[in-house]
């Protein structure tokens, strides 16, 4: 994706974790927005 960044894929190749390296030195964290998250697909498959 970009240096000091790393995406993280499951078996079936669906985006399971983002880690930043040294997040707190690159990116402004004290708000963080989501434009949208698949919520609605957990909530229906947690038991």
């Amino acid at each position: 994706m970009a240096p000091g960044i790393v995406l993280d894929f499951d078996a079936t190749g669906r985006l399971v974790g983002i880690d930043i390296d040294q997040a707190s030195k690159n990116v402004e964290l004290s708000r963080l927005e989501a434009i949208a998250l698949p919520l609605g697909a957990m909530a229906a498959t947690a038991e």
